[in-house]
């Protein structure tokens, strides 16, 4: 992540502050920028680049899926649609890795790894 600081008034509480302009790679090798206000910590993204980055993860061929989990025992468990099922060759007894930060759970799929 890159930090460029300027100094001007936060569109959210008001203040003035030093606006910290941040670089984060939402995806391997994509990048969006977005200002962060030093005050009050909130963060917003211009249209154009989230367009811009929209446009770049299609042509990346990424994918967004917002999925409701559900229960199961004690488990939750993540449901994956039958296109990308059959689109991947997954089946019921694959494995798959999850990487998870403080706040964030990636799901990886190794389709050719079955135990």
């Amino acid at each position: 992540m890159n930090v460029k600081k300027m100094k001007t008034y936060c569109g959210v509480c008001g203040k003035e502050t030093e606006q910290e302009e941040v670089k984060d790679e939402i995806a391997p090798g994509v990048y969006v920028r977005s200002t962060r206000c030093t005050v009050c910590g909130e963060e917003w993204t211009s249209h154009e680049e989230l367009e811009g980055a929209k446009n770049e993860l299609r042509k990346l061929g990424y994918t967004r899926l917002r999925r409701k989990l559900g229960k199961v025992g004690e488990a939750l468990v993540l449901r994956i649609p039958k296109d990308i099922q059959e689109q991947m060759g997954l089946r019921e007894g694959d494995y798959v890795d999850l990487y998870t930060t403080k706040d964030e759970v990636r799901v990886k799929v190794k389709v050719a790894q079955r135990r």
